[in-house]
Protein backbone atom coordinates (compact mmCIF):
# COMPACT_ATOMS: atom_id res chain seq x y z
CA UNK A 1 0.00 0.00 0.00
CA UNK A 2 1.34 3.02 -0.97
CA UNK A 3 1.25 6.69 1.64
CA UNK A 4 -1.47 8.19 -0.88
CA UNK A 5 -3.79 5.22 -0.28
CA UNK A 6 -4.33 6.06 2.70
CA UNK A 7 -5.69 9.95 2.19
CA UNK A 8 -8.12 11.50 0.17
CA UNK A 9 -6.72 15.21 -1.35
CA UNK A 10 -8.06 17.92 -3.20
CA UNK A 11 -6.06 20.89 -4.05
CA UNK A 12 -7.45 24.27 -5.88
CA UNK A 13 -5.97 27.44 -7.46
CA UNK A 14 -7.21 30.58 -6.31
CA UNK A 15 -6.78 34.23 -7.17
CA UNK A 16 -3.83 33.42 -9.86
CA UNK A 17 -1.91 36.69 -11.14
CA UNK A 18 0.62 36.61 -13.85
CA UNK A 19 3.16 38.91 -15.24
CA UNK A 20 4.29 38.22 -18.45
CA UNK A 21 7.93 39.91 -19.58
CA UNK A 22 9.39 38.64 -22.93
CA UNK A 23 10.49 35.17 -22.22
CA UNK A 24 9.70 35.55 -18.67
CA UNK A 25 6.55 35.44 -16.23
CA UNK A 26 5.39 35.83 -12.68
CA UNK A 27 3.03 33.50 -11.09
CA UNK A 28 1.36 33.79 -8.03
CA UNK A 29 -1.58 31.86 -6.61
CA UNK A 30 -3.40 30.89 -3.43
CA UNK A 31 -3.55 26.76 -3.03
CA UNK A 32 -5.94 25.64 -0.69
CA UNK A 33 -5.08 21.70 0.12
CA UNK A 34 -7.60 19.61 2.06
CA UNK A 35 -6.24 15.94 2.91
CA UNK A 36 -8.80 13.25 4.52
CA UNK A 37 -7.73 9.79 6.23
CA UNK A 38 -9.78 7.40 4.37
CA UNK A 39 -10.21 5.46 7.30
CA UNK A 40 -11.32 8.15 9.50
CA UNK A 41 -13.14 11.24 7.82
CA UNK A 42 -13.24 13.19 11.04
CA UNK A 43 -9.12 13.33 10.72
CA UNK A 44 -8.62 16.08 7.77
CA UNK A 45 -5.79 18.67 7.44
CA UNK A 46 -6.43 21.90 5.90
CA UNK A 47 -3.71 24.27 4.73
CA UNK A 48 -3.64 27.62 2.47
CA UNK A 49 -0.35 27.77 0.90
CA UNK A 50 0.93 30.67 -1.17
CA UNK A 51 2.72 30.21 -4.79
CA UNK A 52 5.55 32.14 -5.80
CA UNK A 53 6.87 30.93 -9.00
CA UNK A 54 9.32 32.18 -11.78
CA UNK A 55 8.90 30.77 -14.89
CA UNK A 56 10.90 30.91 -18.47
CA UNK A 57 9.38 29.88 -21.97
CA UNK A 58 11.47 27.36 -23.67
CA UNK A 59 9.98 26.95 -27.22
CA UNK A 60 6.15 27.04 -27.11
CA UNK A 61 6.58 25.43 -23.40
CA UNK A 62 6.47 27.64 -19.98
CA UNK A 63 8.47 25.71 -17.19
CA UNK A 64 9.14 26.06 -13.54
CA UNK A 65 12.14 28.16 -13.06
CA UNK A 66 11.56 28.38 -9.02
CA UNK A 67 9.06 28.26 -6.86
CA UNK A 68 8.92 29.39 -3.27
CA UNK A 69 5.49 28.00 -1.21
CA UNK A 70 4.87 29.67 1.92
CA UNK A 71 1.91 28.51 4.14
CA UNK A 72 -0.56 31.09 4.76
CA UNK A 73 -2.48 29.34 7.33
CA UNK A 74 -3.52 25.69 8.24
CA UNK A 75 -6.02 23.84 10.72
CA UNK A 76 -7.11 20.46 11.42
CA UNK A 77 -4.66 17.42 12.67
CA UNK A 78 -1.35 17.52 11.14
CA UNK A 79 -0.57 14.11 11.89
CA UNK A 80 -2.84 13.41 8.91
CA UNK A 81 0.08 14.46 6.48
CA UNK A 82 2.84 12.66 9.06
CA UNK A 83 1.38 9.61 7.45
CA UNK A 84 3.03 10.18 4.18
CA UNK A 85 6.72 10.73 6.19
CA UNK A 86 6.34 7.82 7.98
CA UNK A 87 5.50 5.73 5.37
CA UNK A 88 7.78 7.34 2.68
CA UNK A 89 9.83 10.72 3.51
CA UNK A 90 10.27 10.89 -0.50
CA UNK A 91 6.57 11.69 -0.72
CA UNK A 92 7.45 15.21 0.06
CA UNK A 93 8.85 15.65 -2.93
CA UNK A 94 5.67 14.07 -4.87
CA UNK A 95 3.65 16.84 -3.44
CA UNK A 96 5.82 19.40 -4.13
CA UNK A 97 5.41 18.23 -7.92
CA UNK A 98 1.89 17.75 -7.58
CA UNK A 99 1.78 21.29 -6.54
CA UNK A 100 3.90 22.62 -9.87
CA UNK A 101 1.60 19.91 -12.18
CA UNK A 102 -1.01 22.51 -10.57
CA UNK A 103 0.43 25.37 -11.09
CA UNK A 104 1.44 24.53 -14.89
CA UNK A 105 -2.14 24.00 -15.26
CA UNK A 106 -3.02 27.00 -13.94
CA UNK A 107 -0.54 29.39 -15.49
CA UNK A 108 -0.62 27.40 -19.16
CA UNK A 109 -4.49 28.73 -19.13
CA UNK A 110 -3.34 32.38 -18.08
CA UNK A 111 -0.76 32.23 -20.55
CA UNK A 112 -3.32 31.16 -23.09
CA UNK A 113 -5.30 34.08 -22.32
CA UNK A 114 -3.20 36.46 -22.49
CA UNK A 115 -2.01 35.62 -25.97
Amino acid sequence: MTSLSRVDTTHSGNNPRVTVEGDEAVLDALVEAQHVLKTDHSRSYLMKNRYDVKLVRQGETWRIQHIVVDNVWRTGDPAVLAVFDLIRPLKLYSRAECAQRLLRAVARRLLRNLG
